[in-house]
């Protein structure tokens, strides 16, 4: 009797013990993903709140603009996207955004972390531009993650914009960082050109660490939402914040905000997913690119190298032997039907500073549109290719067979070993 009732007990606690795992482990593994916005079981409320996946996103309008509404002609997955739409105006700025962060922890208390500024935090979203999007009059923000502090009117230190002159880019910032003041450092990368993003889902995501001292980094990638690898596009590391902000709050929304423009303006948004990693708000299924590749000259066998594992513009292109650094590791990143030549450890591109015969190869912040840091891809069989740049029209090349050699450009001879290179993935 009394093995019997143990033997029950024994039985009742294994499977409370086997509930309760269940229950947690999704919440586990989940842990690293904030929330997130898909729209399939949202709510709007009457202020433009969006309540999803158990979350309250404030909704913040301004000027001219119509209420959220879900949509289901386009959508990244599932039924439902979000579509945002501001009317005509003649003076001030209008918007209407979601935030994903903020710190008014009465009214909106979930979307508070006090980490988010000096520790790892990445963010991911979609958005689907209409084929009738006009190129906007003024300036025109999508999404933005700004260091908040009032007192001195701060610009977002990572902000998603599209140009007047019809691009798409990406705004980087630190330094002071009040609007208008000379000691904010802003580089403006270009992503896309506005007419080849629409019609189509772009999928963004952003990895970074806002910090005032060296350990900063902001990671950018891009796909299109019928691909299944990002492309890595920017990574920066180095400062990231504002010195003049007394605060360490964040502040981050996506949407439209713009200046006074007389035309209408709508998108539409869909799974946008806040969180620590990049891993943790990725698209599902979807994956990064590999760690890069080791480049070897076919006439040296030495691997090309950035002098020193430099971070910094002007670092020379070198060859040497190959230790498994990130700063000997390469990404190739698809520019029209050229390539940008990235240093997985700095995210700087291989350029040719002009174009001269014999020119130095060197490492700079990557710049899409600047036809010296796009190369040419052309296989010369044997799984070696050859690299010849855009703006100079010379191969990149290996002088001599010396270690700790600089790389220059020469005329292009598909005879020469010295301006062969194999691609060995890392």
């Amino acid at each position: 009797m009394l093995k019997n009732i143990r033997s029950r007990w024994i039985a009742f606690l294994i499977i409370v013990i086997m509930t309760l795992s269940i229950a947690v482990l999704p919440s586990m593994v989940q842990a690293s993903m904030y929330y997130m916005i898909d729209a399939e079981s949202a709510t709007i409320k009457s202020n433009n709140d969006l309540v999803d996946n158990g979350v309250t996103h404030w909704g913040y309008e301004q000027g001219n603009y119509d209420s959220l509404v879900f949509n289901s002609d386009y959508k990244r997955a599932g039924n439902y996207s979000i579509k945002f739409k501001l009317n005509p105006t003649t003076s001030g700025s209008n918007r209407m955004e979601l935030y994903m962060e903020h710190f008014n922890t009465t009214s909106y208390p979930q979307l508070y972390h006090s980490d988010a500024y000096g520790s790892e935090k990445s963010l991911g979203f979609s958005i689907y531009l209409p084929s009738n999007f006009t190129t906007p009059q003024n300036w025109t923000v999508l999404y933005q993650v700004t260091q908040s502090d009032q007192s001195i009117g701060p610009s977002p230190n990572i902000e998603l914009a599209i140009t007047t002159s019809g691009y798409i880019v990406l705004n980087l910032r630190h330094g002071h960082g009040g609007q208008g003041n000379s000691g904010t450092i802003m580089t403006q990368h270009t992503l896309f050109t506005l007419s080849s993003a629409k019609g189509k889902w772009i999928d963004y995501l952003w990895n970074y660490k806002l910090s005032m001292g060296t350990d900063g980094w902001i990671k950018a990638y891009t796909k299109l939402g019928t691909d299944s690898t990002y492309t890595k596009r920017i990574h920066y590391t180095g400062q990231t914040g504002y010195w003049a902000c007394v605060t360490d709050e964040i502040v981050i929304k996506g949407g439209l905000y713009r200046g006074a423009q007389n035309n209408t303006m709508y998108l539409y948004q869909d799974e946008v997913r806040y969180g620590q990693t990049a891993a943790d708000v990725k698209i599902p299924g979807s994956q990064f690119p590999s760690s890069g590749y080791r480049i070897v000259n076919r006439w040296s066998g030495y691997s090309l190298t950035v002098s020193g594992g430099s971070t910094a513009d002007n670092a020379n292109i070198i060859q040497s032997g190959y230790n498994g650094y990130d700063y000997q590791k390469f990404t190739l990143s698809p520019n029209g039907s050229y390539y940008n030549l990235l240093a997985v450890h700095s995210g700087k591109a291989i350029d040719e500073l002009t174009q001269n015969l014999y020119q130095n190869a060197q490492q700079r912040t990557l710049q899409t549109g600047y036809w010296s840091q796009q190369w040419q891809r052309i296989d010369r069989g044997g799984g070696y290719y050859s690299f010849v740049n855009r703006w100079t029209g010379y191969a990149l090349t290996a002088p001599n067979t010396s270690s700790g050699t600089v790389m220059n450009q020469n005329t292009y001879n598909t005879s020469y070993y010295s301006q062969q290179w194999q691609l060995i993935s890392q």
